[in-house]
C-alpha cells in the first residue's frame, strides 16, 4: 500500500468531533514482522524488568523507551501522518511523552479502567488539549482479543472519567470498539476516555504505543536522560525537536514543578470528595 502522508479534511473533522481515527495500513507487512520480533526479542532479553522505565503491568507485557533500544523504532514516533494528527490537536509544537510497547496475553484480562492519557488533574487547559495518543497495532484488533474501547466526543466534556461515572469498568453506551488490521494506528485525542478489553483469543494482542504533549507539559520519558549519546547522535534535527533533545534544563524544571503542583492540587480534590 502506499503511504499516506496527508489527512483528508474528513478525517481531520472526525479526529476533531469524535476523538479518534483509524488510520488503515500505515505500516507495510515486512514493518509489521520487523517491529514484533525486535520486541519480542526485548521480552526475552528483559524478563521481568521488561516496562521498568515507566510500568509494569500486571497481566500485561510492557516495554517502555523503544527509542533507544532500536533503529526499527525511528520511522513509528517521527511518521509524518502521526506528526500531522498531534498538531491538529496539540498545536504546532509538540514532543514525544513516551513511546511503549504493550502485549495482553491470550486468555487474559488485565482489568483497565476507562481513562485519559493524561497526569493527575488531567483536563484541557487555556491553551487547549495537552495529550494525544495513537497504537500502532502489531496483530489483529478485534471485539475477541480487547480491541481498544473510546467514548465518542468524550474529550470535549471537560471531565475525568472516575468525576461523573458510577462504575469506570462498565460498558459506556457512546463507547465505540476500534478494530483494526495489522499495520493500522489508532490515533486519537489523549483527553478522550478509552479502555482496553480482555483477550478471549488464543493469541497475542500487541501494539506500540506513542504519547505525545505540548511541548510546555513534561515527558513522560525524559529523552535527554533515558536515550544515550549515541541514539542522540544519530537523530535529525526535526526528531530532535520532537524528542526535546535540545530542551533547556530551566524550562523543563519548571514543567516539573507546574505538573508537581497539578499533582497537589488533584490530590486535594479528591480526598473531599
Amino acid at each position: 500500500m502506499a503511504e499516506i502522508t496527508k489527512l483528508t479534511a474528513t478525517q481531520q473533522r472526525q479526529l476533531k468531533e469524535d476523538g479518534y481515527l483509524l488510520l488503515p495500513g500505515v505500516l507495510s507487512a515486512a514493518q509489521v514482522t520487523d517491529l514484533v520480533a525486535c520486541l519480542e526479542a526485548l521480552w526475552q532479553e528483559e524478563g521481568d524488568r521488561a516496562g521498568q522505565e515507566v510500568i509494569i503491568e500486571p497481566g500485561a507485557r510492557r516495554l517502555a523507551n523503544l527509542i533507544n533500544k532500536g533503529e526499527v523504532f525511528r520511522p513509528v514516533f517521527s511518521h509524518p501522518l502521526i506528526l500531522e494528527a498531534a498538531h491538529i490537536v496539540l498545536g504546532p509544537h509538540i514532543r514525544l511523552g513516551s513511546l511503549n510497547a504493550r502485549s495482553v496475553p491470550p486468555h487474559s484480562d488485565p482489568k483497565m479502567p476507562l481513562h485519559c492519557d493524561t497526569d493527575f488533574a488531567g483536563k484541557p487547559d487555556k491553551k487547549g488539549f495537552y495529550s494525544f495518543s495513537c497504537i500502532w497495532m502489531l496483530d489483529d484488533f478485534t471485539c475477541e482479543n480487547g480491541a481498544t474501547h473510546l467514548v465518542l466526543g468524550s474529550h470535549r466534556s471537560r471531565a475525568l472519567p472516575d468525576e461523573v461515572l458510577t462504575d469506570v469498568y462498565a460498558p459506556h453506551p457512546d463507547e465505540v470498539i476500534a478494530t483494526g488490521k495489522a499495520g493500522d494506528v489508532l490515533a486519537f485525542n489523549g483527553h478522550c476516555w478509552h479502555t482496553g478489553g480482555a483477550n478471549v483469543t488464543d493469541g497475542q494482542r500487541r501494539a506500540i504505543l506513542g504519547h505525545y504533549n505540548r511541548a510546555d507539559y513534561p515527558q513522560q520519558t525524559d529523552q535527554q536522560k533515558h536515550l544515550s549519546p549515541q541514539v542522540q547522535a544519530k537523530m535529525t534535527p526535526l526528531e530532535r525537536e520532537i524528542l526535546g533533545l535540545d530542551d533547556s534544563q530551566l524550562s523543563r524544571a519548571f514543567m516539573r514543578v507546574t505538573i508537581l503542583m497539578r499533582r497537589l492540587k488533584w490530590q486535594l480534590t479528591k480526598n473531599k470528595r
